[in-house]
């Protein structure tokens, strides 16, 4: 169950946020790494000075996975990075994708106007550049003993629905490619909640709609589950993390993402409690908007609320 778990919180390596989860009553982060040319003795003597475990390091967003030009040697040096100062062993570094513009999505389908399967194709391409991506650093993660976990994308990026921002995730939005991944190479996924709520919500809605708004294929709509205690029942034996919180409509607003369970959100965050097995590390993944550390103690809060009597 998920109440009688330790749990950890997404931060920055900084001072402050540490000392914030620090006050909260957690012992574990797992820290969100805003460049890659951290050092390991600069982040062990932070993590020192608060005497908090870490249990992950996921990777900055110029580090994202898709992009032609990937920088392989800065993913390099986060994974040797991981290997020394996560406190569980073995390390582990948290991937995930980068967005592309809906522009090039209907680039591609205009210069294949003929061909019904280019939105597939196009998918296709970009979950098979990743796959490669992904291979070429699995030795140097089984070099520093560190798992390697693929974290699942929402819609599109948070500016989505502003003029010359519409960025949108590919692929990664289901467990479909998300299982053909795992099968080609054999690493392990990160299971976002608030990403998997917004995607189901939105291809749900899109079953009924059917429109081109969220680059979705008609395979993809079809074959998405119908809410994100789905989508975890269909991956979770390949999980390896999970970030825990809550989301709106398509989470595209600082205040709609990555946010407390809300009340009546409840009853969800309960079956999804009873669901977990095993140790899989779980990390508040929380958006502070307002006074910093105000969604954590919140969700704590929320966590102490629904926990059952008995436990401890």
């Amino acid at each position: 169950m998920l109440f009688n778990k330790p749990i950890a919180t997404l931060v920055l390596p900084d001072i402050h946020e540490m000392k914030l989860a620090k006050e909260s009553g957690l012992s574990s982060i797992v820290f969100q790494l805003d460049h890659g040319d951290y050092m390991a003795d600069e982040l062990k003597e932070l993590i020192q000075f608060v005497h908090m475990n870490v249990d992950a390091l996921r990777i900055p967003q110029d580090l994202a996975l898709g992009l032609d030009d990937l920088n392989l040697k800065g993913l390099v040096q986060i994974i040797q990075l991981a290997g020394e100062i996560c406190t569980s062993k073995p390390g582990m570094v948290i991937l995930h994708s980068h967005t592309v513009t809906l522009g090039e999505i209907f680039e591609y389908l205009e210069k294949h106007a003929r061909d019904f399967q280019a939105l597939q194709d196009f998918k296709d391409h970009w979950v098979n550049k990743i796959i490669s991506q992904i291979r070429s650093l699995i030795p140097i993660a089984q070099k520093n003993q560190v798992i390697l976990a693929l974290e699942n994308a929402p819609m599109g990026g948070m500016e989505y629905f502003e003029s010359g921002h519409g960025y949108i995730h590919p692929a990664l939005r289901t467990p479909r490619h998300l299982k053909s991944i795992v099968k080609e190479t054999g690493i392990k996924l990160c299971f976002d909640t608030a990403n998997a709520r917004i995607t189901t919500n939105a291809l749900t809605y899109m079953k009924r709609s059917r429109s081109l708004f969220a680059g979705a294929t008609e395979n993809e709509i079809l074959s998405s589950p119908s809410n994100w205690l789905d989508f975890y029942k269909e991956i979770k034996e390949d999980v390896a993390m999970i970030l825990l919180s809550d989301s709106i409509s398509w989470g595209d607003t600082a205040t709609t993402s990555h946010i407390p369970f809300r009340e009546d959100h409840f009853p969800e965050l309960l079956s999804f409690a009873e669901m977990l097995e095993g140790n899989i590390p779980i990390a508040l993944s929380l958006n502070e908007t307002g006074k910093p550390g105000e969604q954590l103690q919140k969700m704590m809060q929320i966590l102490h609320q629904l926990k059952p009597s008995g436990i401890r």
